[in-house]
């Protein structure tokens, strides 16, 4: 069975806790379909802001979509979880941080040296249509 659980003020938040009550309930082998925010909690660009306000206490991570109950699961099972298609949008922003591994990884990616500056137009192609970049990362049509 596919489940979607909309985008909104009650099925997205901030923090992990065991004490936020699940907002789908699911069988073994059920697909859900959702959308998530970007790490600053926007939508479709740098000024589009998809909630009013959050809670600065409870909203202080990035937004994360759930939780959601596997019926049948005991705490301390192992579950299997299989992403079978990732869309993304036209407009998205990630950071990178700056660090041995990191830098390492990028200027592997990119055919750089280490030391080479990295800019936003350093396109990486990871799959079918996604570019990812230093520091923004956006679907293409190429």
């Amino acid at each position: 069975m596919l489940h979607e659980i909309p985008l909104g003020r009650d099925t997205i938040h901030g923090h992990f806790s065991a004490a936020l009550p699940p907002v789908l309930t699911v069988d073994p082998g059920d697909s859900v379909q959702f959308q998530s925010l970007d790490a600053w909690w926007r939508w479709a660009g740098p000024d589009e802001e998809f909630f009013d306000s959050i809670d600065p206490e409870l909203d202080d991570g990035h937004p994360l979509t759930g939780p959601i109950e596997v019926r049948g699961a005991r705490a301390g099972d192992t579950l299997v979880v299989r992403m079978d298609e990732v869309l993304v949008g036209t407009w998205g922003e990630t950071l990178v941080s700056h660090g041995a591994v990191t830098e390492q990884l990028l200027a592997k990616l990119l055919g750089r040296a280490v030391d080479d500056e990295i800019w936003a137009d350093d396109r990486i192609t990871v799959g079918n249509g996604f570019g990812f970049h230093d520091e923004r990362c956006s679907s293409s049509s190429e």
